[in-house]
């Protein structure tokens, strides 16, 4: 959300949260942060999710700022929580990310207490 809020000046960002698929064992998350911002040049998408890199750094020296290491760091948690995340499209008009995670679903449980 900070990335796609930091690089669209007009327009919108919008966040949508599905239930992206339900078994037994697990439900599965999905997200996306679709904005309106500058999007991203073709020609750099392949370093997208390294460490410290920085794609806009060359097109706008300070402007945009940061350690190159947000979607890098999202990229692991989600990684380490058996999902994945991922550029889903990008143009001169905006991108779009996505993630998806399984959770396991949750026992029920009585929270009812007595007042004595």
């Amino acid at each position: 959300m900070s990335n796609a809020l930091k690089f669209t000046e007009q327009g919108e960002v919008r966040l949508t949260v599905r239930n992206a698929g339900f078994h037994p064992e697990n439900v599965t998350l999905s997200v996306e942060v679709k904005d309106t911002g500058i999007g991203l040049p073709p020609d750099q998408q392949d370093i997208l999710f390294r460490s410290y890199s920085q794609i806009h750094e060359h097109r706008s020296p300070g402007k945009y700022g940061g350690a190159g290491l947000g979607l890098s760091i999202c990229r692991q948690l989600a990684g380490l929580m058996g999902g994945k995340v991922w550029l889903k499209e990008t143009s001169g008009k905006g991108c779009t990310f996505a993630f998806a995670i399984p959770f396991a679903p949750a026992a029920a449980q009585n929270l009812s207490s007595k007042i004595s």
